[in-house]
C-alpha cells in the first residue's frame, strides 16, 4: 500500500472534493515507493510523502487486511490516494480467489470510507505461472485481476486500475531481458520496480491537476 502526504502545498490541487495532495499510502516494494515519490513530486511541483507499507511475503488474507485497517484507524493523516498490491502471495498457498478478491474489495471500501481515492493494482504476472503445476494459480489470478478492473468500473471515478498484468515487461517472454526486469519468476529488479512506478504514475497523474488556476479538480 502507498500513501503519499504533502508537506509543503504549492499550487497542489486534487481530484473529487479535496484541494490539496495531503498523502498517498502504498503497501509493497520500497524501490516504487521511491521513484514514485520523485514522479509525484516534480509532476504537482509540490513536497510529497510517500508512506511505504508494504511487507515482503504478506498475504491480503488475513494479514494485510487487518493491518491496513488498523493503519486508517490510528493514522493521524488523511490520506488521498491509497494503492494496494496484493495477491500472489495468497494464491500461491492456494487461498480461494474470491475470499482474496472480497478482501482486496473490502481494503478498497475502507481506503474510499477515510476519503481517500483508490488505485487497484493487477497482480503482475510470474514466470512460472504458464507451466502446468501452476496453470490454476494463473486462471485465478486472472479472476481476482478482471475483479479488481469490474470494480474501478462501478467506483464512479473513485477508484482506477493499473494494469501491472499487461504492462510491465512479460518474465514468459524470451525476447524480455529478464535479468533487467525480474531477479527470479516473481520478484522485480530495482530497474523493474521503477518500472511498475512508472506504469502507476502514467496512469495516475491523468487524475491529478497541479495548476492552481484549475477552478474544480480533474477526473
Amino acid at each position: 500500500i502507498i500513501i503519499f502526504h504533502v508537506r509543503s502545498i504549492n499550487n497542489c490541487y486534487l481530484l473529487p472534493g479535496q484541494y490539496a495532495m495531503q498523502a498517498v499510502s502504498v503497501f509493497w516494494c520500497q524501490p516504487c515507493g521511491v521513484r514514485l515519490k520523485k514522479l509525484l513530486s516534480d509532476h504537482l511541483n509540490c513536497s510529497v510523502e510517500v508512506d511505504n507499507m508494504g511487507i515482503s511475503g504478506d498475504c491480503v488474507v488475513p494479514y494485510m487486511a487487518d493491518r491496513f485497517k488498523k493503519t486508517l484507524s490510528s493514522s493521524s493523516k488523511q490520506y488521498d490516494w491509497i494503492l494496494i498490491l496484493g495477491g500472489t502471495n495468497d494464491l500461491g498457498q492456494g487461498i480461494d480467489y474470491n475470499t482474496i478478491l472480497a478482501t482486496l474489495c473490502s481494503m478498497h471500501d475502507n481506503a474510499r470510507a477515510s476519503g481517500a481515492h483508490t488505485a487497484c493494482l493487477a497482480i503482475p504476472q510470474a514466470a512460472m505461472e504458464h507451466e502446468r503445476n501452476f496453470l490454476l494459480q494463473h486462471t485465478n489470478k486472472l479472476k481476482v485481476n478482471a475483479g479488481l478492473r469490474d470494480y474501478c468500473d462501478r467506483s464512479g471515478g473513485w477508484s482506477i486500475y493499473v494494469d501491472l498484468y499487461n504492462e510491465l515487461p512479460d518474465p514468459t517472454d524470451r525476447d524480455t531481458d529478464r535479468n533487467r526486469y525480474w531477479c527470479d519468476p516473481l520478484h522485480l529488479t530495482e530497474h523493474g520496480y521503477n518500472i511498475m512506478a512508472d506504469i502507476i504514475f502514467s496512469k495516475l497523474k491523468q487524475h491529478l491537476v497541479a495548476d492552481h488556476h484549475s477552478p474544480s479538480p480533474k477526473l
